[in-house]
């Protein structure tokens, strides 16, 4: 699950391409998903995105609301 800015109006994943994503610490278990989720649509974080590594998950949602990344992966509760 991605959680994106309010001004993006992005339906796809491809629409992210080649944009900062925050795709959470290094040590997260979502971070690890994403990548295989990724891998599984042909694409790689490192290759297509910015990828932004966080030190906490709290710093996603701030990077997206202040518009220094596009998307942060958010767990769905």
């Amino acid at each position: 699950m991605l959680s994106l800015a309010d001004h993006l109006t992005n339906q796809r994943i491809a629409d992210l391409e080649g944009r900062p994503i925050a795709f959470g610490t290094r040590a997260s278990g979502l971070r690890i998903l994403a990548a295989d989720i990724l891998d599984g649509l042909g694409l790689s974080p490192e290759q297509d995105f910015e990828p932004i590594i966080l030190d906490r998950a709290a710093d996603g949602p701030v990077l997206v609301l202040e518009q220094n990344a596009a998307a942060t992966e958010r767990s769905v509760r």
